[in-house]
């Protein structure tokens, strides 16, 4: 039988070889990141924040922040869009089969999920993929976006509003500067 002095080693190398083993095994969930599409790639170079200002139609201009996070392992970048507002939403873009998709958490109390459909030097362009479950004759929704580089430091985000089947009247649009 241990005396209790040489059950208290005991104890303290086992939990000393199980934190070992749990660094180990913690180890293994940390994979490379690795490439996505180029049009990914170009999506994470605007990682940081962003202000400007939004304005719809004819309205008036109002302040804009965008923060821009690359996450989960460099498989898709998360927009935050009028953050710290009421108004604030969410996108996830990411790459779905090989092509740039993204996922677009609205106020409006739906998901809408864009798909690429043109991508050239200075712009992006979204459109409501077939996959979305939204109903593009009734619901209002976000159903293209445009993402228009000026630089890479300056770009303007252009929004369309479906409601009914057809655009709304009114298209939003961010321009924005980097912050950091």
């Amino acid at each position: 039988m241990l005396s209790t002095r040489w059950m208290g080693w005991v104890v303290v190398l086992g939990c000393v070889v199980g934190m070992g083993a749990v660094s180990v095994g913690a180890g293994e969930h940390h994979p490379v990141a690795t490439k996505g599409s180029a049009e990914l790639e170009r999506v994470k170079t605007l990682a940081g924040k962003w202000q400007g200002t939004s304005k719809t139609g004819d309205g008036p201009s109002e302040p804009a922040i965008i923060e821009y996070k690359v996450t989960s392992g460099g498989s898709a970048v998360v927009e935050t869009l009028f953050a710290g507002t009421p108004n604030e939403m969410v996108s996830v873009y990411h790459d779905h089969n090989g092509k740039l998709a993204m996922t677009h958490y609205c106020m409006l109390h739906n998901q809408p999920q864009l798909d690429l459909v043109n991508a050239d030097a200075h712009q992006l362009s979204f459109s409501l993929g077939k996959e979305s479950d939204i109903d593009g004759a009734h619901d209002q929704h976000m159903h293209a976006l445009s993402l228009n580089w000026k630089d890479p430091n300056h770009f303007t985000q252009v929004w369309t509003c479906y409601k009914d089947g057809k655009p709304s009247a009114a298209t939003t649009t961010v321009t924005v500067s980097r912050v950091r």
